[in-house]
């Protein structure tokens, strides 16, 4: 049996796993975004600065490129720079407006058929470095970029 406490999802086994309440589907989503595993394997919510920032660490990365885009109504590569960077295995993104962001896997993506992600949300993508991500907002929106390889 699973049990909601506020915005925790305690499962059969008693572990907590992230979640959300989705009133248009009318039912509780999983949502890892604002949560990180600690090493007890228990979903903790993410600890913050006091500015509000989210504290990341990358282990094992041979580089780092970090920046920011501003993503508007026409879908935009999600990249620090002219190009991703080479070789690319992981992109963590941010939300610093305060509208949502929408991501796909192609310059097509729209708010409609976009991945959303919510202001203040921290998001990270492990894919391939052939993968292109795209984003697109219904307003200017300020979305901070780390990629590694």
């Amino acid at each position: 049996m699973t049990q909601y406490v506020d915005d925790l999802n305690i499962d059969g086994t008693g572990k907590v796993t992230p979640a959300r309440y989705d009133a248009t589907a009318d039912t509780w989503m999983m949502d890892g975004s604002n949560y990180v595993k600690n090493p007890s394997g228990n979903w903790i919510p993410a600890q913050g600065t006091e500015s509000g920032d989210t504290k990341v660490s990358v282990v094992g990365a041979k580089n780092i490129e970090i920046g920011t885009i501003n993503v508007g109504t026409s879908a935009i590569e999600i990249k620090v720079g002219e190009t991703p960077l080479a070789s690319r295995k992981r992109v963590l993104l941010r939300v610093m407006g305060d509208d949502a962001v929408f991501i796909g896997k192609a310059n097509t993506v729209t708010i409609s058929n976009g991945f959303p992600i919510m202001p203040g949300e921290t998001f990270v993508f492990d894919l391939e470095s052939t993968v292109r991500l795209y984003a697109v907002a219904s307003s200017t929106q300020k979305l901070s970029i780390i990629e590694t390889n």
